[in-house]
């Protein structure tokens, strides 16, 4: 059993193709370049198929879990855990356990004009706001 011990373990559950994946860790090696990352990626069955497909590397890993995970459901967070378990059954050890989304850490020009947002003012606009988040978060009421 491997006893790595990296700083940093970056749990990504992806559901993009497998060039996005693979760009993604490129990404995180890139702006981490000063830790020791490690990358696992938890993914949906056919893009798990399709991990052989680009360059390995000892700090990338695929957890062979491949069962269904949805938005707007515990599912991807669940996703996190059988990450989580997987690189530690396989003895890597870190200091921090970093969950993030599949498309976080990406550098490009957004796709539309953003005003400059304080987040401590109330100014926030976003279509569909009631499909993914309460009234409450987004009046942003809370943050000093």
């Amino acid at each position: 059993m491997s006893k790595t011990k990296y700083d940093i373990c970056f749990s990504i559950t992806a559901h993009e193709n497998i060039a996005v994946v693979y760009n993604l860790y490129e990404n995180i090696v890139k702006w981490n370049a000063d830790k020791k990352c490690l990358v696992v990626f938890r993914m949906h069955a056919e893009l798990y198929a399709m991990r052989d497909s680009i360059p390995s590397h000892q700090n990338l890993l695929f957890c062979p879990i491949t069962t269904p995970m949805a938005r707007f459901s515990s599912t991807i967070f669940f996703g996190h855990v059988d990450n989580y378990n997987y690189v530690c059954g396989l003895g890597h050890q870190f200091e921090f356990f970093c969950m993030l989304a599949s498309d976080c850490l990406f550098v490009r020009t957004p796709a539309f004009e953003a005003a400059p947002l304080d987040p401590r003012k109330t100014q926030y606009k976003y279509p569909d706001t009631e499909i993914w988040m309460s009234a409450e978060f987004f009046a942003n009421t809370q943050l000093n």
